[in-house]
């Protein structure tokens, strides 16, 4: 590339940060009554390249019909909870085919019924929000739901989602907090606070109908170590942050955690269930413990084994789960290997303890692809907080510079 032309992308560049540009909402309140309660929150389409499972088809066979199949099930989701209307259903069982108004027609191709079953189970790992898909079951061409009485009625399903809605919002505080790891540590915290972990009446983990999904802690405020993790992973995809479920054991029992990526760009163990204190009567307080947030393999995994057998998902069909290795995580926490950091500033790209224009201007020849351009920390630029660099980040991140400087 010329430096002529180099310039007269700057020179564009510059004209529209300097008007401004328009500018899309970094975060669309979810409990805004004037806003349609289907499009209130970022669509897990958006995001579908950032979720775990989804990025490891191509390591299977059929990977272009397993992913078609799934963003199938993103436009399934998203309709269904935005449709207005009241569907057909028998009691507890609810049919998706020609005949209703919510259609839904994927070319899977070659896929067999068990490729079928094991696109859904990774879609429901992936996606906790749309929490009824974890109790969907195939017959023939048919995608079938089970669910509460009334769901099949719009006002139930709009009733419930803006519900869920409301309380993602509730958690809104964390936009306020600059450095991913204080903003996962956030979610953890909050998170310990709103919820009690779920108990039969025998002092086992639960198995009630809503404790192992994001409904049990909306609703109810309490579920076991699935309804945690899924509401933990909920949470930080929708405020930015890369999260995925892990499937292990503890003490032989089945048990469900999390890894999430903070800013140096690896993975840490998060852990909420453990995380929510028992009191002095083995009861669950409104107390929290920091022993398992973003700790590293050597310390989980002393009491923690990660499986990848497919007893611990849904589906049991040969689950390709199982042949899934979740990423290399970091050895040590966190916190050991970065004790001696300099504070985290936000904008800070190079890294030089400061922000200053030079981070602006590094990011706008990085946008530009200039040899040579390295971000010490890319996230520190993501202004717009959606996981990705572009020139919304670059105009947030000069009205930033311009408002410090102001102040």
């Amino acid at each position: 590339m010329s430096k002529q032309k180099l310039n007269r992308i700057i020179a564009v560049l510059m004209a529209v940060m300097a008007v401004g540009v328009n500018l899309p909402k970094q975060f669309v309140s979810a409990a805004d009554e004037n806003t349609d309660f289907s499009q209130t929150v970022i669509t897990y389409a958006e995001r579908a390249a950032s979720h775990f499972y989804y990025d490891q088809f191509d390591q299977f066979e059929r990977a272009a019909q397993c992913k078609a199949f799934y963003q199938c099930l993103d436009r399934f989701c998203e309709e269904l909870i935005s449709y207005n209307g009241d569907l057909s259903h028998t009691e507890y069982l609810i049919s998706f085919n020609a005949e209703t108004p919510v259609k839904w027609s994927p070319d899977v191709g070659e896929l067999s019924y068990s490729d079928q079953l094991n696109v859904l189970n990774m879609y429901a790992v992936d996606h906790p929000y749309y929490y009824f898909i974890n109790s969907a079951f195939f017959i023939d061409d048919q995608l079938n739901l089970l669910y509460e009485y009334d769901f099949d009625k719009a006002e139930k399903r709009k009733a419930i989602f803006s519900k869920i809605n409301s309380y993602i919002d509730s958690y809104s505080k964390v936009t306020t907090i600059d450095a991913p790891y204080e903003q996962a540590k956030y979610l953890h915290d909050t998170l310990c606070l709103n919820m009690t972990y779920s108990y039969d009446t025998s002092l086992y983990p639960s198995d009630g109908e809503w404790t192992n999904c994001i409904y049990g802690a909306v609703f109810y405020k309490t579920g076991v170590c699935e309804c945690y993790a899924s509401t933990y992973q909920m949470l930080a995809q929708y405020y930015g942050l890369e999260s995925a479920c892990v499937n292990g054991t503890v003490n032989g029992n089945g048990h469900r955690w999390n890894i999430v990526m903070l800013d140096d760009d690896e993975y840490y163990y998060v852990d909420v269930t453990w995380d929510d204190a028992l009191n002095d009567t083995n009861q669950w307080s409104k107390q929290y413990l920091e022993t398992y947030f973003a700790v590293g393999s050597a310390m989980l995994e002393r009491d923690h084994t990660r499986v990848t057998d497919s007893e611990f998902f849904r589906t049991g069909m040969g689950d390709p789960l199982q042949a899934i290795p979740i990423p290399s995580l970091s050895a040590i926490s966190y916190q050991e290997k970065h004790a001696d950091d300099p504070p985290y500033i936000k904008g800070d790209v190079n890294s030089d303890g400061i922000f200053s224009v030079s981070d602006v201007v590094l990011l706008q020849k990085w946008l530009l692809a200039v040899p040579d351009t390295h971000l010490v920390c890319w996230k520190k630029a993501d202004f717009y907080k959606d996981g990705r660099l572009n020139v919304f980040d670059l105009c947030l991140m000069k009205r930033a510079l311009i408002k410090n400087n102001q102040s």
